[in-house]
């Protein structure tokens, strides 16, 4: 567990990371930041879509999905009638959706492309009137906050072609001996089941029946191929366990015929609870209809599986008229384009409340660091304000930026690792941490304030310059890929007084340490209360990482309790663990569609934040002049 914890005293009035298509080298114009220009669609309403760059159109943010016909996510996408209701019940107000098509117009791809965005539009129309919505009332939504294209992207010439073409973004892919060209794959949802493209050197094919009988002929070290039953009550994960119990190394299924593929997921805690340990992967009607074909005549089937380029699955233009990036889609579900949307939405109110509230003073700390392969601490001084001015600030925060070496989220280091700001004015022996943040997985965006008011004693000073160690707990490279986060840092002051309104003093008490059996033996401390002392608050920065057999401490669920003169206190990590525990919290600064497990609630903490501390006031359970334990 990572904590430090303090006194502070106020006189006067506290884990898998997913590949990532790198673009190619991008104008200044295809950068995430970039102005957006104008342009023009048909709808399928029959009017016209215009952005013009202008204050009338910057009331809202655009959010675009690209249905692509090579990508099985976006059959997914298109079929899935429950995570429309999810985007319709969560999206912040001031977003509009739109939804185009990209492909060839011609063939198979081509037919489906025409009826894809139509057929989405009925599904948003069914979800809504299952959401209880009045016909009315569903014109209206879908008029004010979605556009459905009624052309093809990949047919136009304007800047958004251009830019659907410059963000790849991956298409797990499959092929066998028997078609000319490789076919979309759509795996299973990453938190349940082993990717299948890990699979080195996949073995031949077998047929496997589709009922949930456990008589299957043996399978042993061979790819199961079944066909999902229309009408049957056996699940996708009965499947699976059938296929494992019969020895196949892996399970790939197509769906009734006719349908498009659909979402891989366990529905309910039994099967989500099988002891299931073979990757599963859905291949379209056709390919999987011709691979019974081959089988059942005798003929030998290998497979391979792949990751190819695609072009872009989303981007957005944010309300200040930028072109910005969405982030990953980790599986099938319009809540990642409301994940993106409230991310924007949050930058933007950030941005907003940073100018509206209009620090007095703003110290910088740090402009533009590098933390990378070669680098995983830096060290650097600042010049604060006497100690004497600090003191007269009711309110001290800490404004944090974190970028890439580059514009773009691959840019970015593919894993999430604590960073840490430690402090050293001359009036301390040692560096002290006063600050704490975690990084997301490969995003670019990250921007948090942090209120640090207890903790400004740490800041005082009287020459005026302070010693300051950014801290990464280690830096892990990605294959050949060697990226850099790029911190900054300003101390933002307000709340002026003529008074001392800050903190007067600070005590440390404790460090963190490994969360075993050693954890609690801790000597009770003892603090000397100053005769002055109007407030006693005890301030604490708690995280917990790593993991063992119970998965503690990053996914557990732990309690950390502090006396103080027989009174307890206690801080409860009720997050961690949970599905969406941390993507329930994008709103609040948490960054959305990271490129990794970005979702889970953890210890004290999530991916791409900053970690807040927690204070308790503690100054009833005191008395001046007399000893604190």
């Amino acid at each position: 567990m990572a904590t430090s914890t303090f006194v502070a005293f106020i006189v006067g009035c506290l884990l898998i990371v997913l590949a990532q298509a790198a673009p190619h080298d991008l104008p200044v114009g295809q950068r995430p930041g970039s102005p957006a220009n104008a342009f023009s669609f048909t709808t399928l309403r029959g009017s016209r879509f215009d952005y013009v760059p202008s204050t009338s159109t910057r009331s809202k943010s655009f959010i675009f999905s690209i249905l692509n016909a090579e990508t099985g996510m976006t059959q997914a996408l298109v079929s899935d009638i429950s995570s429309i209701k999810r985007l319709v019940l969560h999206t912040p107000e001031n977003v509009t959706y739109v939804f185009a098509s990209w492909g060839p117009n011609k063939d198979a791809h081509g037919r489906w492309l025409q009826t894809s965005v139509y057929n989405l539009k009925q599904n948003f129309v069914t979800a809504m009137y299952g959401l209880g919505f009045t016909s009315e009332g569903t014109r209206d939504w879908l008029n004010s906050r979605t556009v459905f294209i009624n052309e093809t992207l990949s047919t136009k010439t304007n800047w958004v072609n251009s830019l659907a073409s410059a963000w790849p973004s991956v298409a797990p892919m499959a092929h066998f001996n028997g078609v000319d060209q490789s076919f979309p794959r759509l795996d299973a949802s990453y938190d349940w089941l082993p990717n299948i493209g890990s699979l080195k050197n996949p073995p031949l094919a077998s047929f496997m029946s589709n009922d949930c009988s456990l008589g299957e002929p043996s399978l042993n070290g061979t790819i199961a191929v079944a066909q999902l039953p229309q009408y049957s009550d056996c699940s996708v994960a009965d499947l699976v366990y059938k296929a494992q119990n019969a020895g196949a190394v892996a399970l790939v299924v197509y769906p009734p015929q006719n349908q498009l593929m659909s979402v891989l997921n366990c529905h309910n805690g039994t099967q989500c609870d099988y002891p299931l340990n073979i990757p599963l992967t859905m291949i379209p009607w056709g390919d999987g209809t011709l691979m019974k074909l081959m089988l059942s005549t005798g003929q030998s089937v290998q497979m391979d599986f792949f990751n190819s380029n695609s072009t872009a699955n989303n981007f957005a233009i944010d309300r200040n008229g930028d072109i910005q990036e969405v982030g990953a889609m980790l599986y099938p579900d319009m809540q990642f384009l409301v994940w993106g949307a409230q991310t924007l939405e949050y930058i933007l109110k950030l941005e907003h409340d940073l100018v509206a509230n209009n620090a007095t003073v703003i110290v910088p700390i740090l402009s533009h660091g590098s933390l990378g392969p070669h680098n995983s601490i830096i060290n650097f001084t600042a010049t604060l304000p006497h100690k004497d001015i600090l003191n007269k600030f009711g309110k001290a925060e800490l404004e944090a930026r974190l970028e890439c070496g580059g514009p773009t989220d691959s840019d970015c280091p593919p894993w999430d690792r604590t960073l840490q700001l430690f402090v050293q004015c001359e009036s301390q022996n040692s560096l002290l941490e006063i600050a704490r943040w975690v990084t997301p997985f490969r995003r670019r965006i990250g921007h948090w304030v942090t209120d640090i008011s207890p903790l400004v004693p740490l800041l005082y000073t009287e020459t005026g310059t302070c010693h300051f160690q950014l801290k990464m707990n280690y830096y892990e490279s990605h294959g050949t890929v060697q990226n850099s986060w790029v911190p900054s840092f300003n101390l933002r002051l307000s709340n002026k007084s003529g008074l001392n309104v800050g903190p007067s003093s600070i005590v440390p008490l404790f460090q963190g340490g490994f969360f075993n059996a050693q954890y609690n033996i801790r000597s009770p401390l003892s603090v000397e209360v100053p005769d002055d002392a109007s407030k006693v608050l005890l301030v604490s920065l708690i995280t917990g990482h790593g993991s063992d057999e119970n998965q503690c401490a990053e996914f557990c669920v732990t309690s950390h309790e502090f006396t103080v003169n027989d009174s307890l206190y206690s801080e409860t990590f009720l997050n961690a663990g949970t599905q969406f525990g941390c993507a329930n919290r994008v709103a609040e600064g948490s960054i959305g569609n990271e490129y990794g497990t970005w979702l889970f609630g953890r210890n004290g903490w999530c991916d791409g934040e900053n970690v807040r501390s927690w204070n308790v006031d503690v100054t009833d359970k005191v008395t001046p002049s007399t000893k604190l334990t």
